[in-house]
């Protein structure tokens, strides 16, 4: 997964660095970067201590023992930490797409076709303004297509940007396949969205939305954590960041044959990195709840662990393990967990008032239902 937003950011790069100007049919005067119409602020930076910097891998995201025998929150809790790396490099992508576009001080309607040095293939690009999306309004709207697959279903689009400018409104679609054919042969229909609004609400001074759909699934014996679908909402009130989602992960076990698990989470940290705070649960990804109580209480990771871990012995032995001695071996896996910029801190009683404040903030939080993200879709007009 990391390599595939790799390979769509180097074939942006390429695609507007290669863009000449003479290829442009009603060329924008060259009167300043900062007479583009294309925005450049976007996203939402997600804080150090609820991110695994320098990650948004899927690979090993299973929850396992320490050479101890305990269930390490270190273990536990990196892979959600992953999982929110991928939301947050989907918009630092699409931010460096929007910079790349930015370069060429566009400035209104205009229409080129060229060459991807990427794939070899034709692509054709247009602004346009006045758009509607999903029943929204927008005062511009920038299309790049694959030429060659203007006929298919998708209408050969790899880059869909809408925006406003005042107060700033962007939803960004990509479809890697359609970017570069080459790279991404193995993701023939895997779709990006990421809406970025600074539209103030009463919760929140920015927010943004990624949902991620149909991403290729390797084989469960490679990769059986692997994640096709992610839905994650990212909000900043003055000092704090909320983070709350869930990742679809339909081939992923435990300890026993039961397959499929949806990461459903709730996080809240200082936009400064120092503190963070965030409650999971592991429902089956077909579950149709989407009360928090449910999601998060029911199918807390320390319940489902132990529901696992005692049909497994069960299974091996006849016997249930020692109650006791379990719960010592998931101590980490009490909800909720806390972190600091280097990670995992403790679970269950927070260390100190930043945490119990930021404890507070999450049981206002609820991930999304597990059966819609199961069956997500992104649309892209």
């Amino acid at each position: 997964m990391k390599a595939l937003i790799l390979n769509i950011s180097i074939a942006i790069l390429f695609v507007f660095t290669s863009c000449q100007k003479d290829e442009i049919e009603n060329p924008a005067p060259s009167t300043g970067f900062e007479q583009t119409i294309i925005p450049t602020s976007f996203g939402v930076d997600i804080p150090s201590a609820l991110i695994e910097e320098g990650n948004g891998s899927l690979k090993s995201a299973s929850t396992k023992q320490d050479e101890g025998g305990d269930f390490s929150g270190n273990d536990i809790y990196k892979h959600l930490r992953n999982f929110i790396a991928l939301g947050q490099n989907s918009a630092q992508l699409v931010k460096e797409i929007l910079q790349s576009i930015a370069n060429h001080n566009i400035n209104g309607a205009m229409s080129l076709t060229y060459t991807s040095d990427e794939d070899g293939r034709q692509k054709h690009l247009e602004v346009i303004e006045g758009a509607q999306y999903l029943g929204l309004s927008f005062e511009y709207k920038l299309v790049i297509t694959d030429v060659d697959s203007e006929g298919n279903e998708d209408g050969g689009r790899a880059i869909v940007i809408l925006w406003n400018k005042m107060p700033l409104h962007t939803i960004a679609i990509l479809k890697p396949y359609n970017i570069n054919r080459v790279e991404n042969e193995n993701a023939p229909m895997a779709v990006y969205k990421i809406n970025y609004s600074e539209v103030g609400t009463a919760k929140y001074d920015r927010f943004m939305t990624v949902t991620i759909a149909h991403l290729p699934m390797p084989s469960e014996d490679v990769e059986p954590y692997a994640v096709n679908r992610l839905k994650m909402f990212v909000g900043i009130k003055g000092d704090y960041v909320d983070v709350f989602g869930n990742t679809n992960h339909p081939n992923a076990r435990f300890f026993t044959e039961k397959k499929g698990f949806n990461w459903s989470f709730v996080a809240s940290a200082t936009a400064n990195g120092e503190a963070g705070v965030a409650e999971v649960g592991l429902p089956p990804v077909e579950l149709n709840a989407a009360d928090r109580n449910t999601i998060l209480v029911d199918y807390s990771i320390k319940r489902v662990i132990t529901d696992e871990v005692n049909r497994w012995f069960i299974t091996e032995f006849g016997v249930r393990p020692d109650q006791s001695d379990l719960a010592k071996h998931l101590k980490d896996a009490d909800a909720p967990g806390y972190f600091n910029r280097n990670g995992f801190v403790q679970s269950g009683t927070a260390p100190n008032e930043l945490g119990e404040n930021l404890k507070k903030r999450i049981q206002n939080l609820s991930p999304y239902n597990p059966s819609d993200i199961n069956q997500l879709e992104v649309v892209l007009e």
